[in-house]
């Protein structure tokens, strides 16, 4: 059974963009809350705000207004060096194109976020090469990104995404660039770290196929977003 445990709330986010002297209100006092072990989509059509409101909770961009609560914490207050600390230890990004470095195996940019950590190469090998085994990649950890296919690329960024145990992951059209059958696969990976690790996740996409695997459901609209969730 999971602990339900509130990790984040989101209350009332307002984030506008100006562009040629017009103002863009994208977001207009979005709210949502999670507990530990959700797995959560965020629906929305293309240029709804999903990436924006993602950036926001992640630390990656600051609203207008409104608040973005870990444990009762608004992190949109802290300092530069505080903020670098929870993004690297709190938080993980899973975007829709992998963005490994290419110079580096797919072991090496899972072992990333410790070595920013300061951990020694033999610690972050260690760490790396038990993830890159939880996604099913042990076999591909001395591959360079362009020897892996499109889903297998995506899987080495959960791993990098999973590295320092985050509370929440945010992944933001991850299925966008795969074809539906790795598509499938990823979301099953999803899942099973749900299922088996408790791990919490918000996923953003426009992807209507999602509806039916997932219970929690978030819609965003004209800057709002309204819970779907089945009850």
């Amino acid at each position: 059974m999971k602990i339900q445990k509130n990790i984040l709330s989101a209350e009332n986010i307002i984030k506008r963009y100006v562009s040629e002297g017009e103002v863009l209100e994208v977001l207009k006092g979005a709210s949502l809350s999670l507990q530990a072990g959700d797995m959560a989509v965020l629906l929305g059509d293309s240029g709804t705000g999903k990436s924006t409101f993602l950036h926001i909770l992640g630390s990656l961009d600051k609203p207008e207004s409104g608040q973005v609560l870990y444990h009762g914490v608004d992190v949109t207050g802290l300092m530069s060096s505080e903020l670098s600390e929870f993004r690297n230890k709190k938080v993980g990004f899973v975007h829709q194109f992998h963005h490994l470095l290419p110079e580096f195996t797919a072991l090496e940019n899972v072992m990333m976020p410790g070595l920013i950590d300061g951990q020694t190469r033999k610690e972050a090998r260690l760490r790396g090469s038990e993830i890159l085994a939880e996604v099913g990649l042990s076999g591909r950890a001395k591959h360079y990104p362009r020897q892996l296919s499109g889903g297998e690329a995506q899987r080495v960024a959960i791993a990098r995404a999973l590295f320092n145990k985050p509370e929440v992951i945010y992944a933001d059209e991850p299925t966008g660039n795969l074809d539906m059958k790795n598509g499938d696969i990823l979301m099953e990976l999803f899942e099973k770290l749900n299922s088996e690790l408790n791990q919490t996740f918000l996923i953003a996409t426009h992807n209507p196929r999602l509806n039916e695997r997932i219970a929690k459901r978030f819609l965003i609209e004209d800057g709002v977003i309204e819970s779907l969730t089945r009850s």
